[in-house]
């Protein structure tokens, strides 16, 4: 069962949400179905600061909705799914669930599919540039089967998931970016599939966070010939040729027009940043404790529903104690690195160069920290690691013992 509930979290990109009042993926109904069969938690900093900021938010969503004489109950809702990283995180550890390298190929295999899927219709399909950048069907992006719900109507559109895709994808590079030192090739093939499939995802937050790893990465590694360096170069030496070319498929049209903020979605994006400092700054109550948790809430006060950034949207809605609450919960999934099994270090450092660049993912691009089928994955790679330093803590105690007893 528990090998189906990690098989799970690797499809759960690849396949429809249930539309069961609320549309929630077969993994988060089956954790709910699990819950009855544990009477403890396993608790760790992540989830310690998970429950407070999901409590903050619904206190404020409370106040908010006595001030306002309305209550959302989807908004109350979507706080209990928030939830639900607890419990699966808890499942996880007591089971000894795990992420290996034979979930890794699975995961680079799914993508394979779905980024040769995408490049069928793009090129057979006859795809229009202006579609592919800016619309969002799944045949002309690289986003699995996010944003569909199957319901007693069909298969249906509930938004995108475009951004997180990218994100998570970002976070794939990484994860085989790490992983040369035990497969040098097999990582070197994956992470030139893994790049260019993140790049027709057209998330311009997933190139944000794979350029913030090449950067913390040849920082930290200056002064040594390695792979790393020489990736770096060969990444900056191609931009020139993709600049030339790049136009054909769009990708890098959108990232440029983001940074001269020349696309509507950008322009928009900056007014609403600038908005939620001026709401901020209003006044000392809106400054700390924010005008009221929730979309609905905001559109109501505000006239738009969020701020296109995690961190602007907490700022309006929670104040400053959001602001810092989401920021210590993205340092929370920090983790060691040393006295752990190989292939377990390489997902302790992949997570470790991750964070910087995922915390401004969710500068820029929005709620990127509570996307479902994201965060349960990553929640499956910190299960993983701390695992194996509680195996690694055990050990060390145990020999601890063994010489005390034979002093």
């Amino acid at each position: 069962m528990f090998l189906g509930l990690s098989g799970l979290i690797l499809l759960t990109p690849f396949m429809p949400k249930i539309d069961v009042g609320i549309p929630l993926y077969p993994l988060e109904l089956l954790t709910v179905l699990l819950l009855p069969l544990y009477r403890s938690l396993v608790i760790c900093m992540y989830t310690k600061i998970l429950v407070a900021v999901t409590l903050y938010s619904l206190v404020s969503l409370i106040v908010a909705s006595v001030f306002l004489d309305v209550f959302f109950i989807e908004e109350f809702l979507l706080l209990v799914k928030y939830l639900l990283p607890v419990f699966l995180y808890s499942i996880l550890r007591m089971e000894r669930v795990s992420f290996n390298q034979a979930s890794l190929l699975v995961l680079i295999l799914l993508v394979v599919l779905n980024f040769l899927y995408v490049l069928l219709s793009y090129f057979m399909g006859g795809v229009s540039v202006a579609d592919a950048m800016w619309g969002y069907a799944h045949d002309s992006r690289v986003i699995g089967m996010t944003g569909l719900s199957l319901g007693v109507g069909g298969l249906t559109t509930i938004g995108n998931n475009s951004v997180a895709f990218g994100v998570y994808l970002s976070f794939l590079v990484i994860i085989s970016f790490e992983w040369y030192r035990l497969k040098p090739m097999m990582s070197l093939f994956a992470t030139v599939i893994l790049l260019a499939a993140t790049l027709f995802t057209y998330s311009r937050s997933g190139i944000v966070v794979i350029a913030v790893y090449f950067i913390l990465k040849a920082i930290f590694l200056a002064g040594r010939l390695s792979i790393s360096i020489r990736m770096l170069i060969g990444f900056f030496s191609l931009l020139p040729i993709v600049y030339q070319y790049g136009d054909a498929l769009g990708v890098v049209s959108k990232l440029a027009s983001f940074s001269d903020f020349s696309d509507s979605s950008s322009s928009i994006r900056i007014g609403y940043w600038v908005e939620s400092v001026k709401i901020l700054f209003s006044n000392v109550p809106a400054f700390l404790f924010g005008t009221g948790y929730s979309e609905s809430i905001q559109f109501l006060r505000h006239g738009f529903a969020n701020s296109e950034s995690l961190y602007f949207t907490a700022a309006v809605q929670l104040g400053l104690f959001g602001v810092v609450g989401f920021l210590l919960l993205q340092l929370s999934f920090v983790s060691r690195t040393n006295g752990l099994d190989d292939f377990v270090v390489v997902l302790s450092k992949a997570l470790n160069y991750f964070v910087p660049g995922w915390i401004l993912s969710c500068l820029v691009g929005g709620d990127l920290l509570r996307t479902d089928f994201f965060i349960y994955f990553v929640i499956l790679v910190k299960a993983t690691i701390d695992n194996a330093a509680s195996d690694d803590f055990s050990a060390r105690q145990g020999a601890l013992q063994q010489r005390v007893l034979y002093r």
